[in-house]
């Protein structure tokens, strides 16, 4: 194996961290010793060890360790956060040599972990696997990078082009395979948003029941409190122009005056609280606001090919945005896909 090749798999083991680790990133780290792996480890969860000390650790005091290199998929840290710095615990198991596919955006970071293993005579390397390991972190990268959520849209319409019909009876519109992947959507993102009118007539659970990961934050924009909220399961914020109030799992924030929640504020809002990603499920008018806006970073546009509803909520206007085919191998269903990080 090559040094892509121990990062690529690196990348493979940090996505069993995909959504248990929000809002820090999917990070993968491997210990090679004469061309073979030794150990392996990922970040698992939000607040438990880092990856690089789940790959050292079993290892911590045998001698090959100092003829070894690690691989691993973003800079290690070099602060105390919940876990102490893997930076140190590189240099106390005297690995010589570290490879690393990108720096760290976090302030605390930032460069400081690479400048304290080469202080330490740690030759590392930079670069390797950039790419990949960018996209496979963009909600980290984008959050540290750009001071928002990043933001993904995700809508089904008939081959006709309508999204519902317009007296709000709900309409299944793709399949079961389509649901999965939705799923595993909603089980990445921190948040799943949709506007009021979604979750009075489609009554949505907005929950991850093919993945098994942690259940998203649910977001609810209602700025006329129009509603019904005490009796839902799970963590929700309504976002409102009437009042600000807590009690257990719901809680009501007020963003001002208007009639309409002012998307801005609004993602400033859950920047400040740490909510990395939002999955946009809403109807039309929410789905636009986002897009006319510009803070979109992706979109997934299934068109089920054999419905045809004539009449009904016409599906969102991409603007400038240029969707492209992915071949996802779902049945009479296409799959358009676009992604700021890509196009």
């Amino acid at each position: 194996m090559n040094h892509v090749e121990y990062i690529d798999r690196c990348i493979e083991i940090a996505k069993k961290g995909e959504g248990w680790v929000n809002p820090n990133p999917m990070v993968g780290c491997v210990i090679v010793y004469n061309k073979e792996i030794i150990s392996e480890g990922y970040h698992k969860k939000f607040g438990e060890n880092h990856a690089e000390r789940n790959a050292i650790l079993p290892l911590l005091g045998d001698s090959r360790l100092k003829s070894s290199t690690l691989y691993v998929t973003l800079e290690p840290c070099s602060h105390h956060g919940k876990t102490p710095p893997c930076a140190d615990l590189i240099i106390q198991a005297e690995i010589p040599e570290v490879i690393i596919s990108i720096l760290d955006p976090n302030p605390l970071v930032a460069g400081n972990g690479v400048k304290k293993l080469k202080q330490a005579g740690v030759k590392v390397t930079v670069g390797i696997g950039a790419k990949k390991a960018a996209f496979l972190n963009k909600f980290f990268l984008n959050f540290y990078e750009n001071k928002k959520p990043y933001v993904t849209l995700k809508w089904a319409e008939s081959s006709d082009h309508f999204i519902g019909r317009m007296e709000g009876e709900a309409i299944k519109i793709t399949n079961e395979e389509v649901q999965n992947f939705t799923h595993k959507l909603r089980k990445a993102h921190s948040a799943i948003l949709v506007g009021v009118r979604t979750w009075i007539n489609d009554k949505p659970l907005l929950t991850d029941r093919y993945w098994g990961g942690p259940q998203p934050l649910k977001i609810i924009l209602d700025p006329m409190l129009r509603g019904s909220y005490e009796n839902n399961v799970g963590e929700t914020w309504v976002f409102n122009s009437k009042k600000n109030e807590g009690k257990d799992q719901l809680k009501y924030i007020n963003l001002g005056e208007n009639t309409s929640i002012d998307l801005n504020q609004l993602l400033d809002y859950l920047y400040g609280e740490g909510i990395n990603s939002i999955l946009v499920e809403g109807g039309k008018k929410t789905l636009q606001q986002f897009i006319e806006a510009g803070a979109v970073n992706e979109v997934h546009r299934f068109i089920n090919h054999e419905m045809k509803l004539k009449n009904g909520i016409s599906a969102p206007n991409i603007i400038n945005l240029k969707l492209f085919h992915l071949e996802s191998g779902f049945k009479n269903i296409s799959h358009l896909f676009w992604d700021k990080y890509i196009n």
